[in-house]
């Protein structure tokens, strides 16, 4: 957040810095480096809060007019098109529909040894799924003969069920609308966001809603609703099929028979057993980013994550390589 920080909360602090000997205030205490975006959104309006009386009294007109370009940049989708200076790469992603991170995604393939056998790393906006391929195909290049790919409701899609063929079994559950975005063959750059559960569109957009609606043939579909506000001044929306109509919103019909074999694999007991597993990729995520500091960037740049990614994971498979060792000695 460091970067966001220069646009926003840094420059009212300037503010502080030439107001002090006028104002008999308490400094609002800042955040961590670490803080997400939301804490630093508070505290520079809690920061402006407290300034307001003695900005508005200073009579330089540079300073009120740096608080009111601050105080624009404070609008929610203002905020998300704010990008650091130095790093053009990094991007905001979603976790939930009403929480957001800035910087990178890291997406690992592991050996059921719990080795990193194949990695890929993107702006934090890009979907899970469509790395799957890719993640794949490392791992084979990297000696592991894949007969099964086991993750979590982002690599259902019907481009990984392909990718997957006769030979790999995919072990990943799917909910109904994801089940439906998977077997609608979205257009380009739209995908569903499982953390989120929610569509998203090709500029890393989530929908606002999402409408249960019935056709008069019987068909049951879903209809995303995204922001009109956003859609209007999006760069994309000559390009964009919610962008070009008038309602911003995206249908997808509900999957139905052609989906009915996927689901009764799921329900089967064989799935149900090796889905328990599952959990050891969010262990092995979680021991990269609290053991070896993966949780924030060193540098600035997509290959500068790549390469603290890449470090970060030959140390964690030395480790486990030489415990596996001392297991079976």
């Amino acid at each position: 957040m460091k970067d966001i920080r220069l646009f926003t909360s840094q420059p009212v602090a300037k503010f502080y810095d030439s107001l002090f000997l006028r104002l008999d205030l308490s400094f609002v205490q800042e955040p961590s480096l670490e803080a997400g975006l939301d804490e630093e959104i508070a505290y520079t309006k809690e920061l402006l809060s407290v300034l307001e009386e003695g900005i508005a009294a200073c009579g330089d007109k540079k300073i009120q007019d740096l608080a009111e370009r601050i105080r624009g940049l404070l609008d929610t989708d203002k905020i998300r098109e704010i990008r650091s200076k130095d790093d053009e790469d990094a991007r905001f992603g979603h976790k939930t529909p009403t929480s957001t991170f800035y910087g990178y995604k890291n997406h690992l393939a592991m050996a059921e040894e719990r080795l990193i056998a194949g990695i890929s790393i993107t702006p934090g906006g890009e979907p899970d799924g469509q790395q799957l391929p890719g993640l794949i195909e490392k791992a084979q290049k990297n000696g592991i003969e894949v007969t099964e790919v086991i993750g979590d409701m982002a690599y259902v899609s019907e481009d990984n069920v392909d990718a997957c063929g006769e030979k790999i079994t995919l072990i990943a559950k799917i909910n109904p609308a994801a089940a439906a975005a998977a077997e609608a063959k979205l257009e380009e750059g739209f995908s569903f966001n499982k953390d989120a559960k929610m569509l998203q569109c090709p500029a890393g957009e989530l929908a606002m809603r999402v409408e249960k609606r019935e056709a008069k043939n019987g068909n049951q579909y879903r209809n995303y609703v995204f922001s009109k506000k956003k859609c209007e001044k999006c760069p994309l929306k000559g390009q964009c099929k919610v962008g070009k109509w008038k309602t911003h919103s995206y249908s997808i019909t509900q999957a139905r028979e052609k989906n009915r074999s996927r689901l009764e694999f799921e329900a089967s007991e064989e799935f149900q057993e090796r889905l328990k597993i599952r959990h050891r990729i969010e262990e092995k995520n979680g021991e990269l980013k609290e053991a070896h500091g993966l949780g924030r960037a060193d540098s600035v740049g997509l290959f500068a994550m790549e390469l603290q990614m890449n470090f970060t994971a030959f140390v964690a498979n030395i480790k486990r390589i030489t415990k596996l060792i001392a297991l079976a000695g």
